[in-house]
């Protein structure tokens, strides 16, 4: 995967656009870019926290320019909102899942939102009108995913036949819910 470096202030244009309800992911994504930022030539992602002792391609943070409209998927408002301003990304143990019009090996991409469906399948049950939307990995066998109701209430589930807890927290909005799991000294998130 081609990526170049980037300056600070080409990061810094990107950072400023995101609303203030997502300031954790520009707190957290410059906590991380202390060493530098790479682009994803192909996919436009930013990349900081490169983790040479996990792989090449390995970051701390990685973020996805806003997503195209695509109306494959229902998805209640506040993901709408969210994908308007970027297009998922990877904050440590934490993924938010982003629309991936056509999937290819070759190009880094979030974790696909249109599978949401399907991955739902395998946390502890929430409402109907929930949409998974990211996940985190909170332990060497645990897993929560987040579901987004239609009003914008975060609920977090544990990954059936894991260590994580069935109920995972509750936030009001996604802005709270990134407080809570995305540390302002870019450490990684309490338990819960």
């Amino acid at each position: 995967m081609a990526t170049i470096a980037m300056g600070s202030d080409e990061v810094g244009g990107f950072l400023a656009g995101l609303p203030q309800a997502l300031a954790p992911i520009e707190t957290y994504f410059r906590s991380k870019a202390e060493s530098g930022v790479w682009a994803d030539k192909r996919s436009g992602a930013l990349m900081a926290g490169h983790r040479p002792d996990k792989g090449a391609a390995a970051f701390d943070a990685i973020v996805f320019p806003p997503a195209p409209a695509m109306s494959r998927v229902a998805e209640p408002p506040p993901l709408s909102g969210l994908y308007k301003a970027l297009n998922g990304g990877f904050f440590g143990r934490l993924s938010i899942f982003g629309r991936v019009g056509k999937f290819s090996r070759t190009m880094r991409n979030p974790l696909d939102s249109a599978m949401a469906e399907v991955w739902k399948a395998n946390y502890a049950p929430c409402s109907s009108d929930c949409s998974l939307f990211a996940s985190e990995n909170v332990s060497e066998t645990g897993q929560v995913g987040y579901f987004v109701s239609g009003a914008g209430e975060i609920t977090g589930r544990g990954k059936l036949k894991s260590s994580a807890p069935a109920e995972a927290g509750r936030w009001e909005t996604i802005a709270e819910w990134l407080e809570d799991r995305l540390p302002v000294d870019g450490g990684d998130p309490t338990g819960f």
